[in-house]
């Protein structure tokens, strides 16, 4: 598609309405910079108006963009990141708190669902599923003064990033094993080496008898495609807690070093997060909220 029609599609995307752009870069009324995202029926990006100096990728929907995640550092500067399918790439936008924009583009391959953006301290790691050869979480460290580069991290997909204090933890999960991997980085506020080494632990999301046989599994009730977990942050840990076969709930504890102890299972609701949460930290060891 030329850009020539890709103009004519803008002009025609103006005379439909007079609404501002959908995704735009705003201050609050701290005077903070914000990533204002409203999506319509029609698509994300594309603006129903004129075109100013707040528009985000105005031709987003016309080269299949997807949704973007954004976060701000601790200087005020914003990173906004999106998968473009049209060459399976991940766009990188860094606006500055003094009012520069910069954009920058990875390779991210066949993404799953959303990219994840995530403070620390000036920094952002910017972290994504792929099913290039089948699923698995890369990880970009993004600096103020350096562009990122893809690593691959961690098997399966990109379920939840969680920061306790200055660690930050990866979570994926791996359905065909049902294993939950967390990779855990500590030192992303003052990168030194580059790549940061990061830290793995593999756990078993099955329930086992003592002896230790595992107790079978029914897969229609397992949640291995859509597995995700509850997580409730304490001001120096994190709870992550799911639900178990045979009415049992699985957790873990995470803190500024990785995860605390193995898994423990607690007989717990079939229900809500909340139920769930609470179920696991009545009986959990260790847990300090």
């Amino acid at each position: 598609m030329s850009w020539r029609i890709l103009l004519l599609a803008l002009v025609a995307c103006f005379a439909a309405g007079a609404a501002t752009a959908e995704v735009r870069v705003v201050r609050d009324p701290a005077g903070q910079l914000r990533l204002f995202v409203q999506p319509v029926a029609a698509g994300i990006w594309a603006p129903r108006g004129v075109i100013d100096a707040a528009t985000v990728n105005p031709l987003g929907d016309l080269v299949g963009d997807g949704y973007p995640a954004a976060a701000v550092s601790g200087d005020g500067d914003l990173l906004a990141a999106w998968h473009r399918a049209q060459d399976d790439s991940l766009v990188i936008l860094r606006a500055h708190a003094g009012g520069a924009r910069v954009f920058t583009r990875l390779a991210s391959g066949s993404l799953i669902g959303r990219p994840s953006v995530t403070p620390v301290g000036d920094n952002w790691l910017v972290t994504w599923s792929s099913i290039d050869g089948g699923p698995r979480v890369l990880a970009s460290l993004e600096t103020s003064g350096q562009d990122g580069a893809p690593l691959e991290i961690l098997p399966g997909r990109l379920v939840a990033v969680v920061a306790v204090g200055e660690a930050v933890h990866v979570l994926s999960h791996a359905a065909t094993t049902d294993e939950l991997y967390i990779g855990t980085y500590v030192g992303l506020h003052d990168p030194d080496p580059i790549p940061v080494p990061i830290s793995v632990t593999r756990v078993d999301l099955r329930l086992h008898e003592p002896d230790p046989r595992p107790i079978p599994i029914d897969r229609a009730t397992a949640q291995t495609t859509a597995w995700a977990p509850c997580i409730e942050n304490g001001e120096t840990q994190a709870l992550v807690a799911w639900r178990a076969v045979d009415r049992q709930v699985g957790s873990i504890v995470l803190d500024e070093f990785g995860v605390l102890d193995d898994a423990e299972f607690v007989r717990g609701p079939a229900g809500s997060c909340t139920a769930v949460l609470k179920a696991a930290g009545r009986e959990r060891e260790g847990w300090n909220p």
